[in-house]
Protein backbone atom coordinates (compact mmCIF):
# COMPACT_ATOMS: atom_id res chain seq x y z
CA UNK A 1 0.00 0.00 0.00
CA UNK A 2 2.34 2.48 1.32
CA UNK A 3 5.15 1.64 -2.12
CA UNK A 4 1.89 2.45 -4.28
CA UNK A 5 1.31 5.71 -2.21
CA UNK A 6 4.70 6.50 -2.92
CA UNK A 7 5.01 5.38 -7.06
CA UNK A 8 1.77 7.61 -7.31
CA UNK A 9 3.02 10.77 -5.72
CA UNK A 10 6.66 10.15 -7.49
CA UNK A 11 4.63 9.63 -10.49
CA UNK A 12 2.64 13.21 -9.78
CA UNK A 13 6.33 14.66 -8.91
CA UNK A 14 7.00 14.21 -12.80
CA UNK A 15 4.97 15.00 -14.38
CA UNK A 16 4.26 18.45 -12.38
CA UNK A 17 7.93 19.00 -12.90
CA UNK A 18 8.10 17.86 -16.67
CA UNK A 19 4.69 19.63 -17.39
CA UNK A 20 6.03 22.66 -18.55
CA UNK A 21 4.34 25.21 -16.49
CA UNK A 22 6.80 24.49 -13.33
CA UNK A 23 10.43 25.02 -14.86
CA UNK A 24 9.84 27.28 -18.56
CA UNK A 25 12.94 27.60 -20.73
CA UNK A 26 12.10 31.21 -20.21
CA UNK A 27 12.26 31.79 -16.85
CA UNK A 28 14.78 29.60 -16.40
CA UNK A 29 16.80 28.08 -19.01
CA UNK A 30 19.57 25.87 -17.30
CA UNK A 31 17.05 24.27 -15.15
CA UNK A 32 14.93 23.58 -18.13
CA UNK A 33 17.69 22.16 -20.29
CA UNK A 34 18.56 20.10 -17.19
CA UNK A 35 15.06 18.70 -16.93
CA UNK A 36 15.45 18.14 -20.69
CA UNK A 37 18.56 15.63 -20.16
CA UNK A 38 16.56 13.95 -17.30
CA UNK A 39 13.70 13.19 -19.53
CA UNK A 40 13.76 9.16 -19.22
CA UNK A 41 14.01 9.69 -15.84
CA UNK A 42 10.63 7.80 -14.44
CA UNK A 43 10.70 8.30 -10.65
CA UNK A 44 9.59 12.17 -9.80
CA UNK A 45 11.76 11.77 -6.11
CA UNK A 46 14.58 10.84 -8.14
CA UNK A 47 13.90 13.03 -10.62
CA UNK A 48 13.88 16.24 -8.11
CA UNK A 49 16.87 14.70 -6.35
CA UNK A 50 19.11 14.72 -9.48
CA UNK A 51 17.66 18.29 -10.63
CA UNK A 52 18.76 19.62 -7.41
CA UNK A 53 21.98 17.92 -7.06
CA UNK A 54 23.42 18.35 -10.77
CA UNK A 55 22.32 22.61 -10.73
CA UNK A 56 23.79 23.28 -6.84
CA UNK A 57 27.91 24.09 -6.56
CA UNK A 58 27.35 23.37 -2.67
CA UNK A 59 26.07 19.85 -3.02
CA UNK A 60 27.88 17.50 -5.35
CA UNK A 61 26.76 19.41 -8.48
CA UNK A 62 28.50 20.75 -11.00
CA UNK A 63 31.13 23.86 -10.27
CA UNK A 64 30.25 27.20 -11.88
CA UNK A 65 33.15 29.57 -12.12
CA UNK A 66 31.54 33.06 -11.28
CA UNK A 67 34.98 34.68 -12.26
CA UNK A 68 34.28 34.32 -16.00
CA UNK A 69 30.99 36.04 -15.01
CA UNK A 70 32.20 38.71 -13.22
CA UNK A 71 35.03 39.11 -15.88
CA UNK A 72 32.54 39.54 -18.74
CA UNK A 73 29.90 42.11 -16.55
CA UNK A 74 30.11 45.49 -18.35
CA UNK A 75 27.65 48.43 -18.75
CA UNK A 76 25.79 48.26 -22.18
CA UNK A 77 25.28 51.37 -23.57
CA UNK A 78 22.04 52.51 -24.66
CA UNK A 79 20.41 50.19 -21.88
CA UNK A 80 19.07 51.03 -18.77
CA UNK A 81 21.83 51.36 -15.69
CA UNK A 82 18.66 49.02 -13.57
CA UNK A 83 19.74 46.34 -16.13
CA UNK A 84 23.40 46.38 -14.95
CA UNK A 85 22.00 46.45 -11.37
CA UNK A 86 19.88 43.33 -11.81
CA UNK A 87 22.63 41.34 -13.10
CA UNK A 88 24.58 42.31 -10.36
CA UNK A 89 22.16 41.71 -8.10
CA UNK A 90 21.83 38.26 -9.62
CA UNK A 91 25.20 36.96 -9.87
CA UNK A 92 25.71 38.26 -6.05
CA UNK A 93 22.75 35.78 -5.13
CA UNK A 94 24.21 33.21 -7.11
CA UNK A 95 27.88 33.39 -5.47
CA UNK A 96 26.15 33.55 -1.85
CA UNK A 97 23.94 30.40 -2.59
CA UNK A 98 26.69 28.89 -3.67
CA UNK A 99 28.58 29.13 -0.54
CA UNK A 100 31.73 29.22 -2.06
CA UNK A 101 34.22 31.88 -0.20
CA UNK A 102 36.83 32.54 -2.50
CA UNK A 103 36.64 35.91 -3.23
CA UNK A 104 34.27 36.45 -5.96
CA UNK A 105 31.61 38.35 -3.94
CA UNK A 106 34.90 41.24 -3.03
CA UNK A 107 35.62 41.15 -6.63
CA UNK A 108 31.95 41.74 -8.23
CA UNK A 109 31.70 44.59 -5.52
CA UNK A 110 34.66 46.19 -6.32
CA UNK A 111 33.60 45.62 -10.36
CA UNK A 112 30.23 46.99 -9.82
CA UNK A 113 32.30 50.43 -7.83
CA UNK A 114 34.83 50.63 -10.87
CA UNK A 115 32.21 50.14 -13.41
CA UNK A 116 29.85 53.08 -12.08
CA UNK A 117 32.72 55.32 -11.91
CA UNK A 118 33.17 54.74 -15.28
CA UNK A 119 30.60 56.18 -16.49
CA UNK A 120 31.62 59.58 -15.62
CA UNK A 121 27.98 60.74 -14.72
CA UNK A 122 28.18 63.06 -11.93
CA UNK A 123 25.49 61.89 -9.54
CA UNK A 124 26.47 58.55 -9.76
CA UNK A 125 30.21 59.37 -8.75
CA UNK A 126 28.93 61.47 -6.14
CA UNK A 127 27.20 58.54 -4.60
CA UNK A 128 29.93 56.28 -5.20
CA UNK A 129 32.63 58.05 -3.73
CA UNK A 130 31.05 58.76 -0.22
CA UNK A 131 33.44 57.34 2.68
CA UNK A 132 30.31 55.26 3.91
CA UNK A 133 30.06 53.37 0.33
CA UNK A 134 34.01 52.97 0.69
CA UNK A 135 33.83 51.69 4.09
CA UNK A 136 30.71 49.20 3.14
CA UNK A 137 33.25 48.07 0.72
CA UNK A 138 36.32 47.80 2.70
CA UNK A 139 33.85 45.64 5.18
CA UNK A 140 32.58 43.00 2.50
CA UNK A 141 36.24 42.71 1.04
CA UNK A 142 37.25 41.71 4.67
CA UNK A 143 34.72 39.74 5.69
CA UNK A 144 34.98 37.42 2.72
CA UNK A 145 38.76 37.22 3.17
CA UNK A 146 38.14 36.69 6.71
CA UNK A 147 35.59 34.30 5.73
CA UNK A 148 37.98 32.13 3.29
CA UNK A 149 40.68 32.19 5.46
CA UNK A 150 38.32 30.80 8.65
CA UNK A 151 36.93 28.14 6.31
CA UNK A 152 40.57 26.93 5.21
CA UNK A 153 41.69 26.53 9.23
CA UNK A 154 38.81 24.51 10.01
CA UNK A 155 39.72 21.92 7.23
CA UNK A 156 43.09 21.11 8.68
Amino acid sequence: MIKRLEIIVGDALRIFLQGGTSITEISSPKTYLQLLSLCDTRDGFLLLKDLIFSLSPQLPGDYHDYRTDIDTLAIIPGKHLSKFYQRIIKLSNEIALSNILNGNMALLAYLFIFLLRSTKCATITSLINSPLLNIAMIQIILQNVFLGILKKFMMT
